[in-house]
């Protein structure tokens, strides 16, 4: 069973908010690398201590903070390294 990518309504206002360019970018990079996947927790790090079972996505200046639970993808934050 492949992995489904969902938004936290947080994070969904965090990308509502980005430049038209980023919006392309970062959903077409989750899309091809996260959406449909059976392995995600190859491309991320996981996290330790109270925020374990989440896991660190890196993508161009984004960082996404994830959680993986039940074939289900919950991007909870989006922070941009500008």
């Amino acid at each position: 069973m492949n992995f489904r990518v969902y938004f936290s309504e947080f994070a969904y206002q965090q990308l509502n908010h980005l430049d038209d360019c980023d919006k392309v970018i970062l959903l077409g990079w989750l899309n091809k690398n996260l959406e449909g996947t059976n392995a995600p927790r190859l491309s991320g790090k996981p996290l330790k201590n109270i925020l374990f079972g989440h896991y660190k996505f890196v993508i161009g200046k984004f960082r996404l903070l994830i959680l993986i639970e039940d074939k289900k993808l919950i991007i909870l934050k989006i922070n941009s390294s500008k």
